[in-house]
């Protein structure tokens, strides 16, 4: 959209950011103990980053992702949350900062 955006529309553009944060708090507690800056970025990455980039190809040419496309997010997530949950590495260095 160019220009200004309507109030209502900047409203709730804000308020499902807010929304997608807090859910990334929530996962990343739950997942990983905390929600420090690293967890934060695991857990962006896991439950968007990853899963995006796996099936924009297949959107971009308007066919349906194959069924590997769903075992690859699949392994990533476990391979993600299991690592983050073994150490956290990250967050102590993130939190010193």
């Amino acid at each position: 959209m160019q220009g200004d955006w309507p109030a209502a529309l900047k409203r709730g553009v804000r308020d499902q950011a807010q929304r997608f944060e807090a859910c990334l708090a929530n996962f990343a507690r739950a997942a990983f103990g905390h929600a420090g800056p690293a967890n934060l970025q695991r857990a962006a990455f896991v439950l968007a980053g990853a899963p995006l980039a796996a099936v924009k190809p297949h959107l971009e040419r308007r066919e349906p992702p194959p069924p590997l496309v769903d075992e690859l997010i699949a392994a990533t997530y476990r391979a993600i949350v299991d690592a983050g949950t073994r150490g956290n590495a990250g967050d102590s260095a993130s939190r010193a900062r």
